[in-house]
C-alpha cells in the first residue's frame, strides 16, 4: 500500500505529552478508547492542517493525485466545513447560486450565514424520490434568472443514489460561464469512474466517511482549477476547525489510497451489491447509479417499512435510513458476503413469517407555497409555536428528517399540514420541543 503518511507519523510515537489533548494517551483512558494514543495535536511530527505543512501536506498532495484536482483538503467535520467554503469562494466571485430543492441542510444554512439568497431549481420526483435537476432545467434557471447566476450547486450522487447530468452541466458552466459545484459527499468511491464529482467540478467534497474506510467525520474538499485553490484553502481557514482529528485526518488518507490500492475490490463489491438486491425480490429496489445504495421499496407489499426496520435490528441488522416508503442499505468495499448472508436471511425470516406489519401509503408531498425571499424569513423577527398550531405560518428555518437531511420546508415557505404531518414524528430536525421557528407577526 501507498505510504501513509500521518499514520506512520503518529502511530507508535511513545513521548511525555505536556500539550493538548487533555487525555495524555495514558492507560486510564485509552483502555476506554484504544488507539488514543494517537490522539495528538500539531507537534513538530505532525504537522499543522491550518498550514498544510509537513506529513499533512504530504498527504493531501497524494490524494489530490489520485483524485484528479488540482489541490485537495481534508476536513475533520465532515463535509459541511466544504459545503461552507466552497459557497464563500462563490460569494465572493459574486452573482447568484442556483440550488436544487432537495439538498443536504449545510447548503442552506451555508446560504443563510453567508447571505445568499439562493435560486432554487425544481426537480422531478420520480417512484417517491427526488431527482436531480435534469440539464434542461438547469439551463432554464441560468438564464430566465434576472440576476447572474454565478455558481450551480448540484449533488451527486445522492442519498438515494441518483447520478447528476454532470457532463452536460459542465458544458452549460463553460458556456455561461458560472462555477460548477458539487456535493459529493456520498461519491467518495466513485473516484475512478466516469461519473465521478472531480471529472467535471469546478470544486467539489468527498464525505470519505460515508462510503470509504474512514473514521466519521473525515471528508475532502479539493479545486478542480488552480485559480481557485487559494480561495478555497483561505475559506477552509475560516471555516475548517482548528483543532484537527489526527486519527480522522490519518483515517482519510488511509481511506482514498486503500481503494486506488485495491481496486478490484470496487467490482467484487458491485456484485456483492446486486447480488443482494436479487435476493429481496419479489419486494422491488430502488436503484440509482451508484451501486452502494439499495433503496427497498414497500409501496404495495402488504408491509410497513418502519416495522420491517425495527425487526431488522432485532436480528442485528441495521440499515441506513427509512423515509416511510424505502429502507435504505448502504452498502461499500467492505461490506462482506457474510453481511450479506446476514441481511438476506433476516429480511426473508421477517417478510415469510409475519404478515400484519401493516400498509406501506404513498406519500405524495407538494411543495409548500414561497411567501417572502430566503433571506427576508432568515432575517426577520421570529418565534417558536407548537407544530399543531403551524399551519399557514412562514417558516423561519429549514426543517426536515434526519438522515436524509433535505428540509421539507425553508424559510420564506407557508406551513402546510403535509409539512406538519412528516415533521411530527421522530428524527426531524429543526422541530424544538414540539415547536418550530416561524416568522412573527
Amino acid at each position: 500500500m501507498a505510504k501513509l503518511h500521518i499514520y506512520d507519523a503518529i502511530n507508535g510515537r511513545a513521548h511525555v505529552s505536556f500539550h493538548m489533548p487533555g487525555h495524555k494517551g495514558t492507560e486510564n483512558f485509552t483502555k476506554f478508547f484504544p488507539g488514543a494514543e494517537m490522539d495528538v495535536t500539531e507537534l513538530s511530527f505532525s504537522g499543522s492542517l491550518l498550514g498544510s505543512e509537513g506529513v499533512i501536506g504530504l498527504a493531501q498532495r497524494d490524494i489530490a493525485e489520485i483524485l484528479g484536482a488540482k489541490a485537495s483538503f481534508i476536513t475533520t467535520d465532515g463535509s459541511t466545513s466544504g459545503i461552507f467554503s466552497m459557497l464563500y469562494v462563490a460569494k465572493r466571485r459574486g452573482g447568484r447560486v442556483a440550488i436544487p430543492r432537495y439538498c443536504h441542510m449545510s447548503v442552506y444554512n451555508a446560504c443563510a450565514v453567508l447571505g445568499i439568497e439562493p435560486v432554487i431549481m425544481d426537480c422531478v420526483v420520480k417512484e417517491g424520490v427526488p431527482l436531480p435537476p435534469s440539464a434542461e432545467e438547469i439551463e432554464k434557471t441560468v438564464a430566465d434568472c434576472e440576476e447572474k447566476v454565478g455558481a450551480v450547486l448540484l449533488v451527486s450522487p445522492d442519498y438515494y443514489g441518483n447520478i447528476a447530468d454532470l457532463e452536460t452541466a459542465k458544458a452549460l458552466s463553460e458556456s455561461y460561464g458560472f462555477l460548477l459545484i458539487v456535493d459529493g459527499a456520498h461519491g467518495s468511491h466513485l473516484f475512478a469512474e466516469d461519473i465521478y464529482a472531480g471529472r467535471y467540478a469546478d470544486m467539489w467534497v468527498d464525505g470519505t466517511h460515508k462510503s470509504l474506510p474512514t473514521l466519521t467525520q473525515g471528508a475532502v474538499v479539493s479545486a478542480g482549477r488552480e485559480d481557485l485553490t487559494e480561495a478555497l484553502e483561505e475559506a477552509l481557514n475560516v471555516f475548517r476547525t482548528s483543532s484537527p482529528s489526527y486519527p480522522v485526518m490519518a483515517s482519510v488518507e488511509y481511506g482514498v489510497k486503500y481503494l486506488a490500492d485495491n481496486r478490484e475490490k470496487l467490482e467484487k463489491a458491485k456484485i456483492l451489491s446486486k447480488d443482494i438486491a436479487d435476493a429481496l425480490y419479489p419486494v422491488k429496489t430502488y436503484r440509482g447509479g451508484d451501486w452502494t445504495k439499495i433503496c427497498v421499496d414497500f409501496l404495495g407489499t402488504g408491509f410497513d417499512p418502519g416495522y420491517v426496520a425495527k425487526w431488522l435490528e432485532l436480528y442485528g441488522v441495521y440499515p441506513e435510513l427509512c423515509d416511510g416508503r424505502y429502507i435504505l442499505l448502504y452498502l461499500s468495499v467492505e461490506t462482506t458476503e457474510a453481511d450479506r448472508d446476514r441481511l438476506v436471511l433476516a429480511f426473508r425470516t421477517i417478510t415469510e413469517n409475519w404478515k400484519c406489519l401493516g400498509e406501506c401509503k404513498e406519500k405524495v408531498f407538494a411543495l409548500p407555497k414561497k411567501v417572502c425571499g430566503f433571506l427576508d424569513a432568515v432575517g426577520a423577527k421570529s418565534e417558536y409555536v407548537p407544530l399543531d398550531v403551524a399551519k399557514g405560518r412562514v417558516a423561519a428555518a429549514v426543517a426536515g428528517i434526519a438522515p436524509p437531511c433535505m428540509p421539507r420546508i425553508l424559510p420564506g415557505e407557508e406551513i402546510t399540514d403535509d409539512v406538519v404531518k412528516m415533521l411530527g414524528g421522530k428524527g426531524s430536525f429543526g422541530i424544538k420541543d414540539g415547536k418550530i421557528k416561524v416568522v412573527k407577526g
